[in-house]
């Protein structure tokens, strides 16, 4: 039942926040913030109990899960309510409650009308993203995809930042919508393809799984366009080029809660369903799609790098960046090998910390200056030391200062491209020395130069540097005493190889 608790606790919290946000908006936020942590326990607990079962290397290809809840929903459609956690989904659902305070501690300034829908909405987006953490039944799965899309498109249109707003809310939910449409498309028929080949109807992913991994598959079935609609679904919400539009203008519109979640959990979403269901179900269609994909991760990392150089907007240069560290992301999966994988996940959680810290601070630089134009921003560093100093240290941590999380991460991507193809490897590290220039533009912009910005723009203040310290303390933790986050990786992915010797060879740079 602690799984199901998981789901409730931040669903109760965004109900309690909405009624007791007219009284009083401080404790509404506590009151939040401590169910929160009480499902930050629960975490811990559920880890602690399943340690012997994270962290070992699978010895069987089917997935599985270290703790499970499985209960009768439609058995008629072979539909239950599986909910399942293994290292992975308990490394993301704590990035999720992290990520939750964190948007709830930087939201004092996004709602003064309406706060208590506000608070709901947050709520909801974290339920939602922590049921599809959750999820080990494919309808659940899409359902919970489904939920936490709403509440973040009434986010963007109702607080975002400017009259553009509800177009960039319109343009989040159609990408989003349609492309989860096409995966329930693929969900249906993997779901028939099972059926036709055993003769049992299930939607659960331990029997697909079962089934995938076994061999048997009929040659007629179209795998590769099923996990084609998996993709398109997983593809959008990691913005990747060409399916990146909607992202820069939500991260812009979103309010600074809003642009939190979305960066730090939303795009998790769509990396984790990748991970999940691609080493579950598609490890061969993984290697036959491998280099249009790697091709996409070059370019989605030097898309994001060169326009992020390119803006003045704060926020879009964050929102750009972050696309260009999902290009990282997507080289690590479909390299197709433990290396590559195991970065994926540490850049998965690295950049949750430290986008959303770029957030925060974009969002309290936007409140005290009215304006998110880099050029307007010039010695705040004389006026603004604390938030000056945290801005600095994550656009370095950005940019992949060795001992951070991002650092480890692409390096170990990197080296496992490396095994499969030089070229996109160089490529991708080309991409590497763009992130030195929009980081270093920003900090000289921001923080140091003539100064601009007038005598009394106000410092972080106590609350504001807890948060940001607490977050510096964690990438840290990511690139430093990586130990539980690799253990966590291995046993995430059953059917990917070791990293010895050429998985798949894209450029004929591969080494044997």
């Amino acid at each position: 039942m602690i799984l199901l608790y998981l789901i409730l606790l931040p669903f109760v919290a965004g109900i309690i926040g909405m009624i007791v946000a007219p009284r009083s908006r401080v404790w509404a936020r506590a009151i939040m913030v401590a169910f929160l942590a009480v499902a930050g326990v629960l975490v811990a607990m559920v880890a602690i109990s399943a340690a012997g079962q994270i962290g070992s290397r699978p010895q069987s290809p089917v997935l599985s899960y270290a703790v499970q809840l499985d209960a009768a929903w439609i058995p008629q459609l072979g539909i239950s309510f599986h909910l399942g956690a293994d290292g992975l989904t308990l490394l993301l659902l704590g990035l999720t409650v992290v990520l939750g305070i964190v948007a709830l501690l930087s939201s004092f300034n996004d709602a003064r009308e309406n706060d208590g829908l506000y608070l709901f909405n947050i709520g909801l987006v974290i339920a939602g993203v922590t049921g599809v953490f959750l999820s080990a039944d494919l309808i659940l799965f899409f359902l919970f995809w489904e939920l936490m899309i709403v509440p973040m498109y009434f986010m963007i249109s109702i607080w975002g930042g400017t009259e553009k707003r509800q177009q960039a809310a319109i343009k989040f939910f159609l990408f989003t919508q349609a492309s989860g449409l096409l995966m329930l498309l693929a969900m249906l028929g993997l779901y028939i393809a099972h059926g036709s080949a055993t003769g049992t109807y299930t939607f659960d992913v331990v029997a697909l799984s079962a089934w995938t991994s076994s061999g048997t598959i009929p040659a007629g079935i179209p795998m590769v366009l099923i996990f084609a609609g998996f993709l398109a679904a997983f593809g959008v919400k990691l913005a990747v080029v060409p399916f990146h539009s909607w992202a820069p203008d939500a991260y812009a519109e979103a309010p600074t809660a809003g642009s939190i979640l979305l960066s730090g959990l939303l795009l998790k979403s769509g990396a984790y369903g990748l991970l999940r269901f691609s080493s579950a179900f598609f490890a061969s269609e993984v290697k036959t799609l491998a280099p249009l994909f790697m091709v996409l991760g070059v370019i989605t990392i030097l898309y994001g790098s060169i326009l992020a150089i390119r803006q003045d907007d704060l926020k879009r240069i964050v929102a750009y960046s972050s696309i260009g560290h999902m290009g990282f992301v997507i080289l690590g999966l479909f390299s197709w090998n433990s290396l590559g994988y195991s970065g994926a996940i540490i850049i998965m959680m690295s950049h949750g910390f430290t986008t959303s810290a770029l957030f925060l601070i974009s969002g309290a630089v936007g409140d005290r200056l009215k304006t998110r134009d880099i050029m307007q921003m010039g010695g705040m560093r004389a006026v603004a030391p604390r938030l000056a100093g945290f801005g600095t240290a994550f656009w370095v941590f950005a940019l992949g200062l060795p001992g951070s999380g991002n650092f480890l991460g692409e390096f170990l991507v990197l080296a496992g491209t490396f095994r499969v193809s030089v070229l996109a490897a160089v490529l991708g590290a080309i991409g590497s020395i763009f992130s030195l220039v929009y980081a270093l533009r920003a900090i000289h912009r921001m923080f140091d130069g003539p100064r601009i910005v007038p005598e009394s723009v106000p410092d972080f203040n106590i609350r504001e540097s807890i948060v940001t310290g607490a977050l510096v303390v964690l990438v840290l933790w990511v690139g430093l005493m990586p130990a539980t986050i690799l253990s966590a990786a291995r046993s995430a992915a059953p059917n990917v190889p070791e990293a010895t010797g050429t998985v798949i060879n894209t450029t004929g740079g591969g080494n044997g």
